[in-house]
């Protein structure tokens, strides 16, 4: 956390999906840091430790779910939340094994959004 508010990584390689999703989530009271670059992103979470990162499952040479293993070893691990517009049901036990919190498929409703990083970071 910094300050008194949750915060979240959000990282996707699309621009439009950063800037929707970061301001419906901060306008929704949380602290949003955005990344186009999963590698940039992963700085930030290990200098930082948010509670939630939510990431798009497909971002070129790095994908949601090894994201999501790499910080699976984190000493205080993150919940991952994963986006998808390719949803596909083996996806499921991978993001299983990967450690992801809740796969979901876009287009991501926010309020469903909000819903499951209240639920994670509920107290």
């Amino acid at each position: 956390m910094i300050g008194e508010r949750t915060t979240l990584v959000l990282i996707d390689d699309d621009e439009q999906i950063l800037v929707i999703v970061s301001q419906f989530l901060t306008f929704s009271g949380f602290e949003v840091k955005s990344f186009s670059d999963p590698n940039e992103a992963m700085v930030f979470i290990r200098s930082y430790q948010p509670q939630v990162v939510i990431s798009d499952v497909k971002m070129g040479a790095v994908n949601g779910f090894d994201l999501a293993r790499q910080l699976r070893d984190f000493e205080h691990p993150p919940h991952v939340i994963l986006m998808t517009g390719y949803y596909q049901r083996e996806f499921e036990m991978e993001a299983e094994a990967a450690g992801v919190a809740k796969i979901l498929e876009k287009p991501v409703r926010g309020e469903d959004l909000v819903q499951v990083v209240r639920q994670l970071t509920r107290p």
